[in-house]
C-alpha cells in the first residue's frame, strides 16, 4: 500500500489555550522520569513539510528485567496540534475531535471518509490481524518495529506533537502490554517552514496521557458507525474496533 500522509492538517476546533510544549522542555531539561522503554529507539527523518520519518523500537526484554517472548508488536500514535495563533486544538485529515481527550492529544487514524481505518493500532487493516507495512512494519523480540510517517500540511505557528507507543500485540505473558514510548515534534515557524522540536524517548505524565487517548478513542468507536473502503479498500467493518486493556510491562 503506497504510504500517505497520515498526520495532515484539514480541520480546526476551538478548545482553551493548553500549549503544553513548554512543559515538555522544563521536563527535559529537569531530568523528569522516563516512560517504560523495554528495548531501543531508532528515529530518523526531519519532521514536518511533509517530509518522512520513522520511529524503530527493538524489544530487548532483559532491559526491563522480564523474560517474555513477543511474537508481534506494532505501534499505536497518539498526537496533537496546536494553533498558537488561533489558541487552538487542530485534527488530522480524515480524522476528528470526536476522539480527543480533554488536553487535545487523540489516537492517530483515519476512519473518516475516503479512508476507513477502523482499529486504533498505526496500520493495523480492518481485518484485525495484518498490517500495512508502508505504515508500521511489525517487530518482534530483537527485531524492529517500525512506524512511518510525514506530516505536513500544518498552517503557521503551530505545534505539532507525536507519541509513538510500542505494544505487544500478540505473545505470551506481554500481551497487551507498553513495551516503550517515544516523544518526537516540530514547530511551523511564523513564515509556515517547520523546525525540528523534540525527539526523545518518552517522560512521566506522557504514558497517563496516551491512557487518556486511548480511552477517548474507546469511548467513541462503539457510536462511529461503519467503517470502511475509502481509497484504502479497507473491508467494510460496523463500527471502529476500541483496544483491549494496555499497560506497561
Amino acid at each position: 500500500m503506497p504510504m500517505q500522509s497520515r498526520s495532515r492538517f484539514s480541520d480546526r476546533e476551538s478548545l482553551p489555550l493548553k500549549i503544553g510544549v513548554v512543559l515538555a522542555v522544563v521536563c527535559l531539561l529537569s531530568s523528569c522520569q522516563s516512560t517504560v522503554e523495554c528495548g531501543t529507539w531508532v528515529f530518523t527523518g526531519n519532521p514536518g513539510g511533509g517530509n518522512p520519518v520513522s520511529s524503530a523500537f527493538t524489544f530487548n526484554p532483559s532491559t526491563c528485567g522480564k523474560n517474555c517472548s513477543v511474537k508481534i508488536d506494532a505501534m499505536i500514535q497518539m498526537i496533537r496540534m496546536y494553533d498558537a495563533d488561533e489558541h487552538e486544538f487542530l485534527v488530522a485529515q480524515g480524522e476528528s475531535a470526536a476522539w480527543r481527550d480533554a488536553d487535545g492529544w487523540q489516537i492517530d487514524q483515519q476512519p473518516g471518509p475516503g479512508f476507513g481505518w477502523a482499529e486504533g493500532w498505526y496500520g493495523l487493516n480492518n481485518d484485525g490481524t495484518t498490517f500495512a507495512s508502508g505504515y508500521n512494519t511489525v517487530g518482534g523480540n530483537g527485531t524492529p518495529n517500525t512506524l512511518f510517517d510525514a506530516p505536513g500540511g500544518q498552517p503557521a505557528d503551530t505545534y505539532f506533537s507525536a507519541v509513538d507507543v510500542a505494544a505487544c500485540f500478540q505473545g505470551d505473558s506481554c500481551q497487551n502490554r507498553i513495551l516503550g514510548y517515544y516523544y518526537w515534534s516540530f514547530i511551523t515557524d511564523s513564515s509556515g517552514n517547520p523546525q525540528p522540536f523534540i525527539t526523545a524517548p518518552a517522560w512521566q505524565d506522557l504514558n497517563v496521557e496516551f491512557q487518556s487517548a486511548v480511552s477517548a478513542w474507546n469511548s467513541w468507536a462503539p457510536t462511529s458507525g461503519p467503517v470502511g473502503g475509502g481509497t484504502t479498500g479497507q473491508i467494510l467493518v460496523p463500527n471502529a474496533v476500541p483496544f483491549p486493556t494496555l499497560s506497561d510491562l
